[in-house]
């Protein structure tokens, strides 16, 4: 088996593909990638069991068919130290792999393709088309209200809904929630999948800021991400979302505009002094004021005033700094606005921007 391919092709594609490798799996085998030549291109397959990364490449030269297995850090670390726009030539025979480039060769021992875990005979069930940037868009400004090892699993992971023309993203670890609303072309009866934290995770990282199109395939079991030469296939969370709707605000009793870099650098100076196990801040909302209060076991103090354009007669709650931030600094705008209800059961932050509708959700504190 050999074929012959540029370094920058083949640096490119591990670096994607080998984000899913984890390097302390207790499986050998899933240190390493399945490469696949085939007449005309060569495929690198990758797997944790849970995430399958399939990448086809367009090889210089193929000189012979098959498969065979080679461990994934030690492959791109190799191809990395290659001079830039230099060819690979990798061959192999029996249990040995040589990698050549000009002068240099290395021989590295490959396992058995026997036991190597690929996702066969994927039946979808439902498939849409969306761009990669939109997708990605829905991802990251969600992301990082997921659960972490939660043991209500179903936490953990972004919930993805589509309905008629609409898709929405929501994410919860049930001390804040986050949702993202927009539209697709396509029109579909409602249907609805949890993709695990680890797979949004990457998908983050791969999806690039384009309006390429990307299909996206779900069965009972994964969901699927197609693009062009590229596979990202993940297990689903096969359980039940909460259901969250009747924690939103739909009628508020107060809407207030704030100016997101005045309000962020304010909650940033109150961090300061907040108490670090929860890192709580007082707010008090009072006529046309915001008074943000922080203080500490020390008795350190701080107290800032913010002025707003909008009447309140008086609105007081303490909530984790670190959530409020985590949204100013994801949204890229001037304004968001604070919706509120005269009975505090929980804090709402609201932006529609460039055709999305962005909901914020977090409790106050009880102290």
């Amino acid at each position: 088996m050999r074929f012959t391919i540029k370094r920058e092709t083949m640096v490119v594609t591990l670096q994607k593909i080998c984000i899913s490798i984890s390097k302390n799996s207790l499986l050998n085998i899933l240190k390493y990638i399945l490469v696949k030549i085939n007449s005309n291109d060569v495929i690198l397959i990758t797997t944790n069991l849970d995430i399958e990364i399939k990448a086809k490449l367009k090889a210089n030269k193929i000189y012979t068919k098959g498969m065979f297995l080679i461990h994934a850090r030690k492959f791109l670390n190799i191809c990395r130290k290659f001079n830039l726009h230099s060819l690979i030539d990798i061959i192999c025979y029996k249990n040995i792999i040589k990698i050549t480039s000009k002068n240099a060769t290395f021989t590295l021992q490959t396992l058995s393709v026997d036991k190597f875990p690929i996702i066969n005979n994927f039946e979808k069930k439902i498939s849409f088309k969306i761009s990669q940037s939109k997708i990605k868009y829905m991802f990251q400004m969600i992301y990082f209200s997921m659960g972490k090892n939660d043991v209500r699993h179903y936490l953990n992971g972004i919930y993805l809904k589509i309905k008629n023309d609409k898709i929405i993203t929501v994410a919860t670890d049930g001390y804040r929630l986050s949702k993202c609303v927009s539209t697709i072309k396509n029109n579909f009866l409602k249907h609805s999948v949890i993709i695990s934290r680890d797979s949004i995770l990457e998908l983050i990282k791969i999806l690039d800021n384009n309006d390429i199109e990307i299909k996206i395939f779900i069965n009972n079991n994964n969901i699927r991400f197609v693009l062009n030469d590229f596979i990202f296939t993940s297990k689903i969370i096969n359980s039940k979302f909460p259901d969250y709707k009747n924690i939103i605000i739909k009628k508020p009793n107060n809407i207030i505009k704030l100016e997101c870099d005045i309000i962020k650098n304010a909650l940033l100076r109150a961090s300061i002094i907040a108490k670090e196990k929860f890192c709580a801040v007082n707010i008090n909302i009072k006529k046309n004021n915001i008074i943000i209060k922080a203080n500490n076991k020390e008795q350190d103090e701080i107290k800032e005033l913010i002025k707003t354009k909008n009447e309140i007669k008086n609105i007081n709650f303490h909530i984790n700094i670190n959530y409020i931030l985590d949204i100013l600094n994801i949204i890229k705008s001037k304004y968001i606005n604070l919706l509120l209800e005269k009975q505090i059961s929980c804090i709402q932050l609201e932006k529609k921007n460039n055709g999305y509708l962005l909901i914020y959700i977090i409790m106050p504190l009880k102290i």
